[in-house]
């Protein structure tokens, strides 16, 4: 499936794109993306099969659609972050990635637009406020104007929230027309938060340029540091509040990963990411799917195995 989804982008960019240049450089961007998994697409796929779907041509459009808008988003994030991670060993400046994201964007509406009435409507109509949504969540986040634990676990649902409900809702809705809504969007948003705390905790015991302490980035283990009551708990509260630099921070880098290890952010940060996987599981174990052959793979997700 992962084949077709990039031919089909693959072959939407040759009909409107005709720079060549530009066109390899889009393609070496896909190829990365499916070499990582093409997991928005999978969840897409996976609820359109609970639901009892069973046609192929409007799956694979919804699943290049979404894709290629994942993509497009997690481009703008690196410039957003002045990261290179979908460079590809391409030097490449940021008006020419801009150009790239945009026309993924448009890529995916095009894709979008060919899935077959009715269902394209209501699709769209998912689409688009869940992309903005999210796209406010990412503004949030580099905006960096987080103050507590509330704030940010409201952010992370716009963030990551929106677009595992967006796959999960396009997947219900070219099954059938009688799907639960409310209860797709609650768990879809609970499975995204769940993710997102899980690169969180990864990240925090990272120092390097790109890290969330480099940026003074405001995730849920560092507020947890930053509100940490020991006397012992200081370098990260000293950076955060300017009076160290992050030289100076990095001179003493064991000593600043034995505060986060004793601070037990990470663990926190993990309690809490059980608990939302917890709370998907309730939600997705009172769902009636049509086709319980593939609810296995679902409690998978929503039990982070």
């Amino acid at each position: 499936m992962n084949n077709s989804i990039y031919e089909l982008a693959v072959k939407t960019l040759n009909l409107h794109v005709e720079d060549e240049e530009m066109k390899e450089d889009i393609k070496s961007y896909l190829v990365k993306k499916q070499h990582e998994g093409f997991k928005f697409s999978e969840l897409l796929m996976l609820h359109y099969k609970l639901f009892g779907g069973n046609s192929t041509d409007d799956i694979v459009r919804a699943m290049a659609s979404i894709e290629c808008l994942m993509l497009s988003l997690d481009i703008i994030d690196d410039i957003q972050d002045e990261d290179n991670s979908y460079a590809n060993g391409i030097i490449m400046d940021t008006s020419n990635l801009l150009n790239i994201s945009s026309i993924l964007i448009f890529v995916s509406q095009k894709l979008l637009f060919d899935i077959n009435y009715p269902f394209q409507k209501v699709i769209v109509d998912y689409y688009i406020p869940l992309t903005i949504k999210g796209i406010e969540g990412q503004h949030l986040d580099i905006n960096n104007k987080i103050l507590n634990e509330s704030q940010y676990i409201e952010m992370v649902k716009k963030k990551a929230g929106s677009f595992t409900t967006l796959a999960a809702l396009m997947g219900a809705v070219l099954a059938t027309k009688s799907y639960p809504h409310n209860l797709i969007t609650e768990y879809s948003t609970y499975l995204g938060v769940a993710s997102q705390l899980l690169n969180d905790a990864n990240d925090v015991k990272r120092l390097d340029e790109k890290s969330d302490i480099f940026k003074k980035r405001m995730t849920l283990p560092i507020l947890f540091i930053l509100e940490h009551p020991s006397p012992k708990i200081r370098l990260i509260k000293s950076y955060f509040n300017n009076e160290i630099t992050y030289n100076e921070l990095y001179e003493k880098k064991q000593e600043v990963i034995n505060e986060i290890v004793d601070s037990k952010a990470i663990e926190y940060t993990l309690i809490q990411r059980e608990l939302y996987l917890k709370k998907a599981f309730k939600i997705v174990q009172s769902v009636s799917f049509s086709n319980l052959e593939f609810k296995p793979k679902l409690l998978q997700l929503v039990r982070g195995v």
